[in-house]
């Protein structure tokens, strides 16, 4: 498959993760497979805690221009400038949609045995800024080298949404919205 027709298809399939999750996001509550897989992530041990965080401020918006300054720097002035768009309207744009779910963080949503690992004050829980941020980095980056950066790319958002869950920043939905969006 061609580049024109691969990308088309990883809109369309982007497009239906979000719109998806976007629709149990406006529910206010999470479906049981979602609490499921939420709780046994949250549930991880605190040992996961260095290597789990590290990889979520993969997410953060200071990733932004320092990924493209890095770019920059290494004379690769194109991708700089993708990554520094990117992750700009990916950060912008998560914060903006935000309201449109309206639903809240886990500690928010579920009753009891949230683990909370970090203090986290404001915004709303759909959809995650991280993983938006994260996955438009990922495969921007990831489409400047041929071959297995881009499969790397794929994984390496997608662990940045499993980041949120452990330590009790979002819900599964919200990070596979978070990567559609991305």
């Amino acid at each position: 498959m061609t580049l024109r027709p691969r990308l088309t298809v990883r809109f369309l399939i982007g497009a239906g993760l979000f719109f998806a999750s976007w629709a149990e996001a406006l529910g206010g509550r999470l479906p049981p497979y979602e609490e499921q897989i939420f709780r046994a992530a949250n549930g991880a041990s605190d040992s996961m805690r260095v290597p789990v965080r590290a990889v979520m401020q993969a997410g953060t918006f200071m990733t932004v221009p320092i990924a493209a300054t890095i770019a920059f720097l290494a004379g690769r002035r194109r991708l700089a400038a993708k990554l520094l768009a990117g992750g700009t309207i990916a950060w912008v744009g998560a914060k903006a949609i935000k309201p449109l779910g309206g639903r809240q963080r886990p500690k928010g949503v579920l009753d009891e045995g949230v683990v909370m690992r970090e203090k986290i004050e404001g915004d709303l829980g759909w959809v995650s800024g991280h993983t938006a941020v994260a996955t438009t980095l990922a495969f921007a980056a990831g489409r400047s080298y041929p071959g297995g950066p881009a499969r790397f790319s794929g994984a390496w958002s997608g662990r940045s949404g499993s980041a949120g869950c452990t330590s009790g920043r979002t819900c599964p939905t919200t990070s596979s919205a978070a990567s559609a969006w991305g």
